[in-house]
Parts: structure tokens; sequence; C-alpha cells
């Protein structure tokens, strides 16, 4: 749509697009190449239509100039910073609850079921 500006299609981007993009980003073990390969090929085919550039003219800029005009991270980027505020969230829980799950057990004392 032309009437909306990049800020704001940038930002439904973000809540529509690539929150289920990175949907439990926090419990992927490893992340093996193709699947990284995969998930910044639907990423950049998204910023890429929002900043207005096709991917194969001759003239066509690169991944890395369309998520620096957009001020956006790389895949491998976004995909650390999701880790890193489930980490926060785990830190600033309350220290029963942290230490509940750390040691398998229930608040109550009783064990987990995993």
């Amino acid at each position: 749509n032309g009437t909306l500006s990049q800020a704001t299609l940038l930002a439904l981007a973000r809540s529509l697009v690539f929150s289920r993009l990175l949907y439990k980003a926090h419990v992927w073990s490893k992340l093996s190449a193709w699947a990284l390969r995969r998930l910044n090929g639907t990423y950049m085919r998204v910023l890429r239509r929002i900043f207005g550039c096709e991917r194969y003219k001759r003239t066509a800029l690169t991944d890395r100039q369309v998520r620096i005009a957009l001020a956006t991270p790389s895949m491998d980027c976004a995909v650390a910073q999701q880790r890193l505020r489930y980490l926060q969230q785990v830190v600033s829980s309350p220290a029963s609850s942290l230490r509940a799950l750390l040691s398998c057990t229930s608040s109550s004392g009783e064990r987990l079921p995993w």
C-alpha cells in the first residue's frame, strides 16, 4: 500500500510477521545454516517489499544495505535478541520460581514431570 509510511509498514511487519517468524526462538537448541537461510530469505523478502526494491535487478541493493536503510538487525542478530529477551525475563523472575525451574521441582517441592 503506497499510503502507509515505511515506519508503519515496518511496525506492522514486526508485530504480524517477524513475531511469528521468531516464535519460540529462545528454545531452538541449534539453528542450522539451512534453517537460518530460510528464515533470512523470508525476513529479507518482507524488508525488501517494505523498502520498495527488488532483489534481482542489476541495480538491486544488497541485503545489508536494505537492513541499514531500515535500521533493522540481521536474522541471526534478531534470533540472539529474542533469546536474550527470554533470558532477561527468566533472570528477573522471583528467585523461588527460578530455583524451582532449575531444580525441576514445583514451588511446593513436588517433582516436575519432565
